[in-house]
């Protein structure tokens, strides 16, 4: 993980931690953007172990002013939530907050 990897990995999860603040935190967070690859941990309310989440596949897709992240694989230490991502889900789009976007923008 470089330089670049790890600015972009600490506005990522504080950008999650804001959208998750009511059921959960993140606690750790890796960014390999050449691998496009993220690996996190996130302790939810109610559960006794973090969820391992490995995003293995993503794409950024810049839509006029706004920067979007698209999830195309993912993996997590949850057997059922796997199977609900695989069945159901597939992807997942979130927008990237302006103030961030510019951290990401090196990796487009």
């Amino acid at each position: 993980m470089g330089f670049l990897d790890n600015t972009v990995a600490t506005g990522l999860k504080q950008i999650i931690n804001d959208k998750i603040k009511s059921f959960g935190l993140v606690e750790n967070l890796q960014l390999n953007s050449g691998q496009k690859r993220l690996e996190m941990t996130l302790q939810l309310r109610g559960e006794t172990e973090p969820l391992r989440v490995m995003v293995t596949n993503f794409e950024l897709v810049k839509s006029g002013d706004s920067t979007v992240v698209l999830i195309k694989e993912l993996q997590t230490s949850k057997e059922w939530v796997n199977t609900l991502w695989s069945e159901r889900i597939k992807q997942f789009k979130f927008e990237i907050p302006p103030q961030y976007a510019s951290m990401v923008k090196f990796m487009m």
